[in-house]
């Protein structure tokens, strides 16, 4: 679905009482900064509204807290205590968000900066040490990645070689440059096995290219008449392709028979994708970085026969895909 952001009506009536509730008109609960990709993002950005016990609120991130009061003469709007590290700047006072029908959809944060309220925090979750600590993709890439065989048919019929490298820190693929994990995952969903979640921040460089996702891959191109001849990967019938546009129709999501109009991403932005897979289901969600508006598509993809990440782009000339960040992290299930 998309978050988007509406009108604000602010004079809906609440109270104490339906503040503090666990209905949709509560501000109590999960918020989340979508203004910032996975790399990007700190404790800051991952939100928790509690309520004090005292007729007042607390803002609580991953590493600290502060009050909010409620204004008596302003609905939704509060005070921020002085813990809050931004108090000093200026930011003492704070408004949340509603729906055209009182729901509230968001809070006006730190610097202003717009929180969605969510059910749950998304996949890509740091705490303070590996914020400030996290290695670059580049230090971690030998490791944890492998090269896709540039051989294709596609390749010896062009002249073309599909190309991975680097620009700066910024892994570069070009005309179906693909990489995978040397890992095999297994996620599930039995108690004791674990979710895969990957996030990757990226930017395209011509308006022509797409990449493509797979968590269901043998990491390895596919050798038959059709897709041998476009340097195809295997993605375990479960593929997840982001298009920025092209000739064969406009900017969209495409997960395994699902496709989903986006907006036209900005070149040269860079764009973030959160993916989860359960063993079962796959979900992924999409931010654009052009304001707090976010889209979640999933799909069902049964069991899986190999589980490597893989991605690769488009085989234009103009195609060459801008990775700054790949998060890749095991949630494991517990029975509570």
């Amino acid at each position: 679905h998309n978050s988007n952001p509406v009108q604000n009506t602010e004079d809906t009536n609440y109270c104490v009482g339906d503040l503090e509730s666990n209905g949709a008109n509560s501000i109590i609960g999960e918020y989340e900064n979508f203004l910032y990709g996975p790399s990007e993002k700190n404790h800051y950005h991952y939100v928790s509204i509690l309520a004090d016990g005292k007729g007042a609120y607390i803002w609580k991130t991953q590493c600290n807290e502060w009050s909010l009061t409620p204004l008596k003469d302003e609905k939704l709007a509060f005070i921020v205590g002085d813990k809050c590290p931004y108090f000093k700047n200026g930011y003492k006072t704070m408004k949340f968000r509603t729906d055209y029908v009182g729901n509230i959809i968001g809070a006006y944060g730190p610097g202003y900066e717009y929180f969605t309220k969510v059910e749950n925090h998304s996949s890509i979750k740091y705490d303070l040490k590996s914020v400030n600590n996290k290695p670059s993709l580049q230090e971690l890439f030998d490791d944890v990645f492998d090269i896709v065989s540039s051989y294709s048919e596609y390749t010896k019929k062009k002249g073309i070689s599909h190309q991975v490298s680097w620009s700066g820190s910024n892994l570069v693929l070009s005309r179906r440059g693909a990489i995978a994990t040397k890992e095999s995952f297994t996620p599930s969903t039995k108690i004791g096995a674990y979710s895969l979640r990957v996030g990757v921040t990226f930017k395209f460089n011509h308006n022509t290219d797409f990449v493509t996702f797979s968590t269901r891959s043998n990491g390895q191109r596919v050798f038959n008449q059709t897709d041998s001849e476009w340097g195809i990967v295997d993605d375990g019938n479960c593929p997840i392709r982001i298009i920025a546009g092209g000739e064969y129709g406009g900017p969209r999501i495409e997960m395994k028979g699902k496709s989903v109009d986006i907006r036209q991403p900005e070149i040269g932005k860079w764009l973030a994708v959160g993916i989860i897979d359960t063993g079962d289901l796959v979900k992924l969600r999409f931010f654009d970085g052009q304001d707090d508006i976010y889209v979640d598509v999933e799909t069902r993809c049964g069991n899986n026969e190999h589980g490597r990440f893989i991605m690769y782009n488009r085989e234009l000339e103009q195609d060459h895909l801008f990775v700054r960040d790949i998060d890749i992290e095991k949630e494991f299930n517990t029975d509570n």
